[in-house]
């Protein structure tokens, strides 16, 4: 139980760290493509994978129908539409961008268990993909999650 909430957890909070890989002009949040593509539209989880192993199935329905959006003044908002989560992960969020883009960082873990760290692993106008590792207690492994978003 405490390794499918860890990885429920992991999941959400790399779901609500979105961003794209391409480069322009910006070193934390600028007016750069990656900012351009990531505040868009809103997002939502389509596919979860742990060490290469599908984890879309283990995910609570109350965090697939959540949208995650960013805005251009690097804040951000998890809405929980239908099916809310116990405790809610609803709430609004900071974001910026490292200088090469491959990295975003949030203000806060916007559910227990995370970090606020993600790696870009991919992204285009239409699908962003991030991935976080993370060690699950109480084996101390390095596990990496890799999760997909797309537009609802």
């Amino acid at each position: 139980m405490k390794l499918r909430t860890f990885l429920l957890n992991t999941v959400l909070v790399a779901a609500v760290s979105i961003t794209g890989c391409d480069k322009d002009k910006d070193d934390n949040g600028g007016d750069s493509e990656t900012k351009t593509n990531i505040t868009a539209a809103s997002w939502k989880i389509s596919a979860a994978t742990a060490m290469g192993t599908d984890i879309l199935g283990f995910v609570d329905a109350c965090y697939l129908d959540n949208r995650v959006t960013f805005r251009d003044d690097l804040t951000g908002n998890v809405d929980e539409q239908a099916d809310v989560c116990s405790p809610t992960t609803a709430g609004e969020f900071t974001w910026t961008l490292n200088t090469a883009e491959t990295e975003m960082t949030l203000s806060t873990s916007l559910v227990p268990g995370g970090n606020n760290t993600f790696k870009i692993v991919s992204a285009s106008s239409t699908t962003l993909v991030l991935s976080q590792v993370t060690t699950i207690p109480p084996a101390p492994v390095p596990l990496e999650i890799v999760v997909t978003l797309t537009h609802p």
